[in-house]
């Protein structure tokens, strides 16, 4: 099989070791075969994988213990699976059964098994997500948490809102709410013992995703209605959500976002009922950022069928779970599959041909890039506005080994967040300019 090689290399200087990401990426395989009308949700433990699918006549939860190259069905009855997430070998799952009301169900022993769970009290949920033993719930009145593999659940707040997306980052957790008043984004520092406002729409919405890396935050947006005066968005923040910037994805119909250092893929679902304010429709697909959300490119696991219901990402592999497009697409639901490479570090005269500070930031006239050399290389400088656009073109040519510094006039440019990024042969490094007059 042939296969594509992208490379990119995100720096940062730590006791004198400079940290490089590599990012292999393979072309996209068919995990297994055809599944049905709809491949819904994913979730992962190790190589084990598990998928969700719905039909026009049944619905299923399939298992594959080979990282997706063949699957079984699970012993659980017919269901429509809501929310779905793995903790080590416990598997959780909130769904609905013809036989029962809205509940969980779960596996300690990484799907083999399944048992109801009675959780009287716990209002509907919209998403589950794990972390360190724990499972976290975004239902109709607020979040709730699980110590003891959602046996109990404590509510941690936000009762008036229904919320649809949570992300986790350390101590940080971001959730996102829904409804006929503006959609908000929350955010809690602490666990979720006090959650902060830290963002509100203008527009009746629903917050579809939500991802975190160390350093951004980032959320799409979708409206409730059609004939909303607004798109759909897509906005980040570098100062843990204190103000927000639209990158470049348009007003695509984002369904996940997932964030693997200063790498971030989003998936969007088609629009097949309804045609694009520009006339244009929608396909949908796999988008991927090497630069922390700054640029993206397709990254499409096929060519008809780009209705991406959820991203996953394990260790080695990204999973595209797809639906059909529409009513004329025959192809039913599919999983697909990509390789990624491995993540090394290696000290900074061994591989990595440069060292960079940056200063002032935020800066009000001019900044100063400057950078070390350990040898002859191709450099290429760019400064980039918040929508992702090239607002300057400051270096393209070889330079050799030594110190070199680069001088950025920021007088002619709008307050706001901007990003230079710097080339070096192959790599390249994307970092956060604020300009404030």
């Amino acid at each position: 099989m042939r296969t594509r090689m992208i490379r990119s290399r995100f720096f940062m200087a730590v006791l004198g070791l400079q940290f490089v990401a590599n990012a292999a990426f393979s072309q996209w395989q068919q995990a297994g075969g055809q599944f049905g009308y709809n491949a819904t949700t994913l979730a992962a433990n190790g190589t084990t994988i598990f998928a969700a699918v719905q039909g026009s006549s049944e619905n299923r939860l399939l298992r594959s213990t080979d990282n997706g190259s063949t699957w079984a069905n699970t012993s659980l009855p017919t269901q429509t699976v809501i929310a779905m997430a793995a903790n080590g070998n416990t598997i959780l799952i909130y769904r609905t059964t013809s036989q029962v009301a809205s509940s969980f169900a779960r596996s300690l022993d990484n799907g083999v098994t399944w048992n109801e769970l009675t959780t009287v009290g716990l209002p509907n949920v919209n998403t589950v997500v794990a972390k360190n033993g724990e499972f976290y719930a975004g239902t109709q009145r607020g979040v709730y948490v699980s110590s003891d593999d959602g046996t109990t659940w404590t509510s941690l707040g936000l009762e008036s809102v229904a919320v649809t997306s949570i992300a986790l980052q350390n101590t940080t957790i971001l959730a996102g709410g829904t409804g006929t008043i503006p959609g908000n984004i929350f955010r809690s520092t602490d666990n979720g013992r006090t959650w902060s406002n830290i963002y509100t729409f203008s527009f009746p919405s629903r917050i579809t995703a939500l991802c975190m890396n160390s350093n951004t935050m980032f959320a799409a947006i979708t409206p409730l209605t059609i004939d909303s005066p607004v798109s759909s968005q897509t906005i980040r923040s570098f100062d843990n959500g204190e103000t927000w910037f639209a990158f470049p994805l348009g007003d695509k119909l984002i369904s996940s976002l997932i964030a693997n250092d200063n790498v971030v893929y989003a998936g969007a679902r088609t629009r097949s009922n309804f045609i694009f304010r520009s006339g244009i429709l929608d396909s949908g697909g796999v988008f991927r950022s090497l630069d922390n959300g700054t640029t993206w490119t397709a990254f499409h696991p096929d060519a008809t069928n780009r209705n991406v219901s959820m991203l996953l990402l394990t260790q080695n592999s990204l999973f595209a779970a797809t639906a059909p497009a529409g009513v004329s697409d025959s192809a039913g639901g599919r999983i697909f599959r990509t390789s990624l490479g491995v993540t090394s570090v290696r000290n900074q005269s061994e591989d990595v041909p440069m060292a960079m500070t940056q200063y002032p930031n935020p800066c009000s006239e001019r900044a100063t890039i400057e950078y070390h050399l350990n040898e002859t290389a191709f450099v290429s400088v760019e400064l980039i506005s918040p929508l992702g656009q090239v607002v300057a073109r400051l270096l393209n040519q070889e330079q050799g080994a030594g110190r070199h510094s680069i001088d950025i006039d920021t007088r002619a440019y709008p307050n706001g967040v901007y990003f230079y990024r710097l080339g070096i042969n192959e790599g390249l490094t994307t970092d956060v300019l604020h300009v404030i007059h």
